[in-house]
Formats: structure tokens, sequence, C-alpha cells
């Protein structure tokens, strides 16, 4: 063959091999987002509808995480209604059907709770309410298999409105350790192993339907808004310590939902 040929023959092999590798790496990095997507992470609460509230409040609930598969990436959902509060996800390809024969990537059984689960790249945390403990759970993100799970003691009972729970309020994370709150506790935080950083008893409360405002990062504080009957208050604690930084009063406010913004400590409500 002439040389000519060749060098336009060893081209057009060269070519052929470096778009095949292109191809290759190209159908890795779907298959990864595929196995790492997430459609819809759910605490499902399932109890027979009934119209008397105490009869709700005397079934036994049955909880259960579910994970759909997408191609969408694996996305961080760190707080109470993802990254910015809106719960609206920036992630596409989301499937329009899922069920547990259907996209279902894994189901495992939680403890009972009200809260929602809040993710990392790899841990999904959780909190729930049993036997008199107060849990904070971690699971595998991708296997859905439970890591740890850790527990206090319930020190008391606040008196809340009958559909709350203990376990009610969300926990949030900084993507690798967890901060929970229980309005029967007050603030906890996990390192990502499970073992305790800190803890900050609160409390007791003075709010009738219970507390439900879950905490927030803003840099490195949390953020807790106590609205109740006596002494309402916002106050920042160090993520590092759980040293508190700032508290202020919110003066004479029923413990009912407000709106308020933050800036270095001050606050202002209207």
């Amino acid at each position: 063959m002439p040389r000519g040929n060749q060098s336009v023959k060893a081209e057009r092999d060269h070519g052929q091999k470096a778009k095949g590798k292109r191809q290759k790496a190209k159908g890795k990095r779907q298959k990864a987002a595929q196995s790492s997507g997430i459609v819809i992470l759910c605490r499902l609460i399932f109890v027979p509808m009934v119209l008397a509230r105490e009869a709700m409040r005397r079934r036994t609930l049955r909880i259960a995480l579910f994970f759909f598969v997408s191609v969408a990436g694996a996305e961080e959902w760190a707080r109470f209604r993802g990254p910015n509060g809106s719960g609206v996800s920036n992630d596409t390809g989301f499937p329009a059907e899922f069920g547990k024969e259907k996209n279902l990537r894994w189901r495992t059984p939680a403890r009972p709770g009200k809260s929602s689960p809040v993710l990392t790249r790899n841990h999904i945390f959780l909190t729930a309410f049993e036997k008199g403990k107060l849990f904070t759970q971690c699971f595998d993100r991708e296997t859905g298999k439970l890591m740890w799970e850790r527990w206090v003691e319930r020190p008391r009972a606040e008196s809340t409105e009958g559909l709350n729970h203990p376990a009610a309020i969300t926990a949030v994370t900084d993507g690798e350790n967890v901060y929970a709150f229980f309005m029967d506790f007050g603030l906890i935080s996990y390192d990502g192993a499970g073992k305790v950083r800190w803890k900050v008893p609160l409390g007791p409360f003075s709010n009738s339907m219970g507390h439900s405002a879950s905490p927030i990062l803003a840099g490195d504080s949390i953020i807790l808004v106590m609205d109740q009957a006596l002494d309402s208050y916002i106050a920042a604690f160090d993520c590092g310590s759980g040293k508190m930084r700032w508290k202020t009063s919110r003066g004479k406010l029923t413990d009912g939902p407000r709106r308020w913004c933050i800036k270095t400590g001050r606050t202002s409500w209207y």
C-alpha cells in the first residue's frame, strides 16, 4: 500500500478509536447519573382515613422511606423544603410514573415521625420518636441501609395540638454533620459517623400548637425561631460548639407564624 494511503488509514483508525472512547466515557457518566439520581425521597405515613382526631392519634403509624431512580444528578436537600426553602428541585429528568413496582431503587423501614428527610451526597438523615426516645437516623443514600441511629431520652412532654409530633421538626445538615431540634429536648448535633458533637438543652416552651419551625443554616450559625405565648425569640447557635451567639426577643407575639428577616444579628418583624 502506498505510504500516503497508509497515513490516511492510520489517521482514520485513530479517529475511530478516540470516538469510541468518548462514547464509552459518556455512557459511564449517564449510568452514574442514573444510579445516583433522586426523584422522590419521602417518608410515607399510612393511616386509615378517619374523621376523629383521637382515633387518628391512636393508630399505629407504619413508616417507610422510598428512593426512586431518575436520570437526575444527586442533588443535596439539606434543609426543610430544600436548598432555598421553596420546595422546588433544580434537578431534571424525573419519570412521570413511579411506585412500588416501577422506578423504585430501594425501600427501607424507618421509625415513626413526621419530619422530612434531609440529604447529602452520601447520606440521608431523619428524626423519629419511639418508646420515649428521640432518634436521629442516618441512611446510606445509595442503598437505603441504616448506617447508624442515636437517641436521647425525652425529658418532658410539651403540651401540643394533637396532630403535632415529638419528631415533627426537620433536621438540617451542612453536608457532613447533622443538627436536630426536638421541642421536648433542644438542639443536638452528630457528625457523619454518629458521634455526638454537642448538645444544647432548650425549653420548656409555651406553645399551644407545639413547635414546628425547622432550623436553618446561615453561614456557620444555626438559626431557630421560637414563637410561643411568652418570651418568643429568634436565636443563632455556633455550628462548631453549639454556643448561643445571639438571641433577639420577638416582643409580645402569639405562638402563630410571623415573617422575619435577619441581618448580622438584628431582626426586623412585619
